[in-house]
């Protein structure tokens, strides 16, 4: 069975390009049942039979990785059993020629399975808290449904934990991504020493060109000492600094601080080219140390804008895709598009079978 891992690279490619990752909601269309005793019914048999609804410990585990969902929270719940199966267990092919099928205590022991395993397991921890699930099966993949979910309130969860998980994966020595209050930032530290000559002026910042969607703005932290007295500007990018120099008009934010042995504080909501400007008006050179954090802010709702929750209504309810092979970067309602053949949906409890469209 395939792996879906391929919301990986659209996520950091997204990031990368200075693209985004937002939330489609997609209810799919139910054809009518077929025969409860069907082929597809007894091709499916072997995995439901492996789905366990009443386990204590699967039950105890299900509540302790969802204790810190609001009561009666279904969203909540349904994304952190998601994650546990995701950030637990390892992808592992069945041997050649071989199909094993697990339980869900074989999955844990081993670390590991395949999608069917993966589902198993999942489908058996939410039916253990009050979930109903359902198994869908195609001709090379396995994932689960699990229902009575707001696609939208789900949401909500869904970002966050992508978020999180690109400000984690995409961090580096020299440049830190930080999720905070619902916003991915990222920061890019400075720390230098440098001289400015006699009646001359240094620009650091951006070089006149805005950095492109999804960054809304930028603010600038520092803390700086001189050797002698400097004029410290925040300009509006590298032309307004030209503008400063030649002594014309130029625009400024209100951040400026005027023949100052040392500089601290914070620039905030300022365009993505902008940058400092320091003055040096006097006849000697003065010797300059630097700490400046730069921290752009990203649009959380662009960066998020091409994930889609996928649904289907099924007796009334509205029932998410879970598909446990969709990798670290995968969620709740999360589907591959290249699937091969029908989409059968299987009760485990009716034993009726259905095709999705």
């Amino acid at each position: 069975m395939r792996v879906l891992n391929a919301v990986v690279g659209v996520v950091i490619t997204l990031l990368v390009l200075g693209g985004v990752l937002a939330y489609l909601a997609y209810v799919g269309a139910v054809d009518t049942p077929l025969k409860a005793l069907s082929t597809e019914y007894r091709r499916a048999q072997p995995y439901l039979s492996q789905i366990e609804s009443d386990n204590l410990e699967l039950r105890s585990i299900a509540a302790r990785e969802t204790a810190s969902c609001p009561a009666g929270n279904r969203e909540c719940q349904v994304n952190r059993v998601f994650r546990y199966v995701v950030d637990t267990y390892a992808y592992l092919s069945d041997p050649q020629q071989k199909e094993l099928i697990r339980s869900p205590e074989e999955t844990m022991q081993n670390k590991g399975g395949d999608c069917e395993d993966f589902t198993i397991l999942m489908n058996s921890l939410l039916e253990n808290i009050g979930f109903h699930t359902y198994m869908v099966l195609t001709d090379d993949h396995a994932y689960g449904l699990v229902c009575d979910i707001d696609p939208g309130l789900l949401r909500q969860y869904v970002e966050e934990d992508l978020l999180k998980r690109i400000a984690q994966s995409q961090s580096t020595d020299d440049v830190q991504y930080v999720y905070e209050q619902s916003e991915l930032f990222q920061i890019q530290r400075l720390e230098r020493t440098f001289s400015i000559p006699s009646n001359s002026a240094y620009f650091l910042g951006g070089d006149g060109s805005e950095l492109e969607h999804p960054f809304l703005y930028k603010r600038f932290s520092y803390e700086a000492s001189f050797t002698g007295p400097l004029d410290m500007h925040v300009v509006a990018g590298k032309p307004e600094y030209q503008k400063l120099v030649a002594e014309e008009s130029y625009r400024e934010y209100d951040c400026a601080q005027l023949n100052v042995l040392r500089a601290s504080g914070t620039c905030d909501r300022m365009g993505t080219d902008s940058g400092i400007v320091f003055v040096n008006d006097g006849e000697s050179e003065v010797t300059m140390n630097l700490e400046l954090d730069t921290v752009y802010h990203y649009s959380a709702r662009d960066l998020l804008k091409n994930v889609s929750i996928t649904s289907y209504r099924l007796n009334g309810e509205v029932c998410v895709v879970l598909d446990g092979t969709s990798g670290e970067f995968g969620y709740p309602g999360f589907s591959g598009d290249d699937l091969k053949g029908d989409k059968i949906v299987v009760d485990p409890e009716t034993k009726m079978v259905w095709k999705l469209g």
